[in-house]
């Protein structure tokens, strides 16, 4: 991935004019392609050889941080020390606004969009539950036995899997 993205920059930029337009558009289109292409790099396995190695790593042994954030993370040290020792602060905001759209565009492709929750509801009357939240909704339900550690109570735990614009109602369903 390394010498091809190397090889494929030296290409386009023989043909590719300088761009000198609109800084906010160069670094919000930056972000978005840089992302998409890391993206597509990570879903693979590969990384680029760049930052993303070190995001990879941290992910691998703290797998609740998403990659995205490691390499936003990461991305702003080196922009951090960048601006630093250059003194150039505008171009140093600009390298984040990049970073951030290109972190938000790796975690929608690593891990998609995220619209869906998972309700898990404890209840006695499980079968009375459950039957409101099929009729009221286009969703289903599993009912999972369940023991309460501290009490010793027997119950059941609804699981409904929705769409994060589906979660109030049959949260009002349940009510």
């Amino acid at each position: 991935v390394t010498i091809l993205l190397s090889t494929a920059l030296d290409v386009v930029a023989v043909f590719a004019p300088e761009y000198t337009g609109d800084k906010i558009l160069a670094a919000l289109f930056c972000g978005l392609f840089q992302g998409a292409g890391l993206g597509m790099i990570m879903i693979t396995g590969a990384t680029s050889g760049g930052t993303d190695i070190v995001a990879r790593l941290i992910h691998k042994r703290w797998p609740h941080i998403t990659v995205g954030s490691m390499v936003l993370l990461s991305d702003a040290i080196v922009v951090g020390a960048g601006m630093f020792v250059f003194g150039s602060i505008e171009s140093g905001l600009y390298a984040i606004i990049l970073i951030f759209v290109s972190s938000k565009v790796i975690d929608t492709m690593i891990y998609g969009t995220g619209n869906g929750k998972m309700l898990m509801i404890v209840t006695d009357k499980a079968d009375a539950v459950s039957k409101a939240i099929v009729s009221s909704s286009p969703r289903g339900v599993s009912i999972v036995p369940a023991k309460g550690a501290y009490t010793g109570d027997d119950k059941n735990v609804l699981i409904c899997v929705a769409r994060k614009h589906e979660v109030s109602g049959i949260l009002n369903t349940v009510k």
